[in-house]
């Protein structure tokens, strides 16, 4: 049982990196880049640990739901990489 349930975690894994790999690998344009940087730096302006916490909880309890959890794995892997493609367009060296 224990070993069904390491390869599901590792199978589940596998598929969030590789959206995250899709995302981060996205051409994101300048404008488009710029505008996801500029609403990051607002709303993460004047957030505690606690909102931190909050935010995260708020993305990773969807993933618990049976069927729309693997969707809404996918969804986070892939918008975070294009949140730290966009990133990377505006700061080269990352």
């Amino acid at each position: 049982m224990l070993k069904i349930r390491l390869v599901t975690f590792l199978i589940f894994m596998g598929l969030f990196s590789l959206a995250f790999q899709i995302g981060a690998t996205t051409l994101v344009s300048d404008e488009d880049a710029n505008t996801f940087v500029q609403e990051f730096l607002s709303s993460t302006q004047d957030i505690s640990g606690f909102g931190i916490f909050v935010n995260n909880a708020h993305a990773a309890l969807p993933m618990f739901v049976p069927g729309f959890g693997m969707v809404w794995g996918a969804y986070t892997g892939w918008s975070t990489g294009i949140g730290f493609a966009s990133m990377a367009v505006m700061a080269p060296a990352l």
